[in-house]
């Protein structure tokens, strides 16, 4: 476990997807990693995390930003994009109190770990899209589909790798995403 006084230089921002490949729209986050893998290496690191977070611990660590890629269930139309943007302590707190997140135990618990080792949490954007159908399947739903291609292009508009204290938090319905 690392000292308070833990001196080590962040490295990159991480790129993590998350979500089940196999459950159609909870695989959002991966699909839109599979798109802007390439586009985004020179500028970040990717990694497709799935929902087993804990033994990707130590890529989590010493970021200076981290961007999830998820399904995010807000209550809204299916397909409707978000990006939230929030520091990783505000997110660790979120997630204690949602007990209703699916990856909230082990993102709740990496980003627990990785404070109780003394090292600052990144700031965190989450590109997240409303799914509507979390059954058996590989293929994203066409709504899903069309918001995962509307979150790539939004990401490399916003860029925050480059600097994220000039987004806010957003949401874009359907009828508001630019095809």
């Amino acid at each position: 476990m690392s000292d308070l006084t833990d001196t080590r230089e962040f490295g990159q921002p991480l790129i993590l997807a998350l979500g089940h490949p196999l459950c159609r729209d909870d695989g959002v986050g991966l699909h839109i990693l599979r798109e802007l893998e390439q586009v985004c290496s020179p500028f970040t690191d990717c990694l497709a995390g799935g929902q087993e977070l804990l033994c990707r611990l130590k890529h989590l660590t010493y970021r200076p930003v981290l961007i999830i890629l998820d399904a995010i269930d807000g209550g809204y139309p299916p397909g409707t994009a978000i990006r939230l943007v929030i520091s990783g302590d505000d997110l660790l707190e979120t997630l204690s109190l949602d007990t209703a997140h699916s990856h909230g135990s082990n993102l709740g618990l990496a980003l627990a770990l990785i404070r109780q080792s003394g090292v600052r949490l990144p700031t965190v954007v989450i590109y997240g899209v409303q799914p509507a159908n979390m059954a058996l399947g590989d293929q994203l739903t066409p709504d899903i589909a069309q918001a995962a291609g509307f979150l790539a292009r939004q990401l490399m508009i916003d860029r925050p790798w480059n600097n994220v204290t000039c987004l806010s938090s957003a949401v874009w319905l359907n009828r508001d995403q630019i095809t």
